[in-house]
């Protein structure tokens, strides 16, 4: 069943309880969620309504909101509440309104049932935001939050979501174990997580006690990429930001200006809005600097950081000798002696920054077909040993290193040992050095 969460914390910090008010001056109650600087991502149905004079005259935002619908208050303040923002809507009424029937909506209805609000104030700054993502065209489990009628707080909800074959949806039911949230909650996110951050796949347009069903962004992908990046013009030019982070895992958000992030300990990451190829990474031994190619003044300096998080993917930065995304690159190369796929990298970079151990990276490479076709199924110290020389090095062992690895494995290393320490040498580290000098795309 659904539970209340707080909140406080990351994503749940990026829920929005919305308050519309149409012309008729009736108000009604939807839920969103922050994906952008100054984005908020719900549904058509919250925002336009052709029984009560069209689009809503007025509309609240109350950001990582707390709110009890059994008092009729919020619990606890919001973290952020814009009662008075301008605001501007890409959405599609004529699509989801289609027939005369406005109370219910069929599936070719809720396929267009997303409206994305753009806002005259950074609040995703504040408190951070989700990515948006396409292409889940499976079923999956997935997760959502909102803001159901009769609940206490905000809802989290885990759903076993399955995609529509003609249209654009996704579907979720109760009775295979899924969490499902009632009236209150259109508008709300259906979203993914990975270690790169939460992304947003759908938004909830209809349901019942016993089913959910959400929009899926997919459909819609390109028109909201493009407004998120347009109504940033919304927003008053801002001075520079210096953000320092935290011992932990910090996500940064940037903004128009030209921004200072330095990141500490843990797995630091900037989230930028817009597509990769909006913007010119450059990196020294210090530091990196991405500059935004629409406008050259807005420069970012970053130290300390490990990932960038864009619209289409991440960008890892972690690549010196011992970092995450660089040794799972050249672990991937060793094992296999070919420049790594996107998805496979990114499968184990996940894998590591998840706690597995590069033994345990390596145990996996030796254990699949494509390794076994590579070196045999069965060679002698030796034999293998010549063979990491001339995959990893790409060159002859020489007598004393040689001589010193049939030492080490006569003495306890591993094989998989072995393959790490060929993998991570400095010869090489510098071998590859070139790869990834502007970093590591994953996609």
């Amino acid at each position: 069943m659904a539970t209340e969460v707080s909140p406080a914390r990351y994503p749940y910090s990026t829920a929005v309880f919305i308050k519309a008010t149409f012309a008729s001056g009736d108000v009604y109650i939807g839920s969103g969620s922050v994906v952008g600087r100054n984005d908020i991502l719900t549904a058509t149905h919250v925002v336009y309504d052709p029984d009560l004079g069209g689009y809503a005259t007025r509309l609240e935002f109350y950001v990582g909101a707390d709110y009890n619908f059994r008092t009729g208050r919020f619990d606890s303040t919001p973290l952020v509440s814009l009662t008075d923002a301008d605001w501007q809507v890409l959405a599609y009424p004529n699509q989801v309104f289609q027939n005369s029937n406005n109370n219910t909506l069929t599936q070719a209805e809720s396929q267009y049932d997303v409206a994305l609000i753009g806002l005259d104030v950074a609040v995703g700054d504040q408190v951070g935001y989700m990515g948006l993502a396409s292409g889940y065209n499976q079923s999956i489990w997935a997760n959502s939050f909102g803001y159901p009628g009769g609940s206490t707080g905000l809802m989290y909800g885990s759903a076993y979501i399955h995609h529509d074959a003609r249209y654009s949806t996704y579907t979720a039911y109760a009775y295979e174990g899924s969490d499902i949230l009632d009236r209150g909650s259109s508008g709300g996110p259906l979203y993914v997580t990975d270690s790169t951050g939460s992304y947003v796949i759908g938004v909830k347009s209809s349901g019942s006690s016993t089913v959910d069903v959400w929009a899926d962004i997919g459909l819609v992908y390109d028109d909201l990429i493009g407004f998120i990046a347009s109504n940033d013009a919304m927003l008053a030019t801002t001075t520079a930001a210096v953000q320092t982070g935290t011992t932990g895992n910090d996500v940064f958000f940037a903004s128009p200006a030209a921004d200072h992030f330095q990141g500490l300990d843990g797995l630091d990451s900037v989230s930028y809005n817009g597509l990769r190829s909006s913007y010119e990474v450059s990196r020294n031994d210090t530091l990196t600097n991405v500059t935004r190619l629409a406008a050259t003044e807005d420069r970012d300096t970053l130290t300390g950081i490990e990932r960038l998080k864009f619209q289409d993917g991440t960008l890892a930065l972690d690549t010196g000798a011992g970092q995450t995304a660089g040794s799972a690159y050249r672990l991937y190369q060793a094992a296999l002696d070919r420049t790594p796929d996107t998805g496979g990298l990114r499968y184990w970079v996940t894998s590591i920054d998840n706690g597995e151990s590069l033994l345990s990276v390596a145990n996996g490479f030796m254990a699949s077909e494509e390794f076994r076709t590579l070196y045999g199924a069965s060679q002698t110290q030796s034999e293998l040993l010549t063979a990491f020389y001339r995959n990893v090095l790409n060159r002859e062992p020489d007598a004393g290193g040689f001589n010193y690895w049939i030492n080490e494995l006569n003495s306890g290393l591993s094989i998989q040992g072995m393959l790490v320490s060929f993998s991570e040498s400095s010869e090489n580290i510098a071998n590859l050095a070139g790869n990834m000098s502007q970093g590591i795309w994953l996609g």
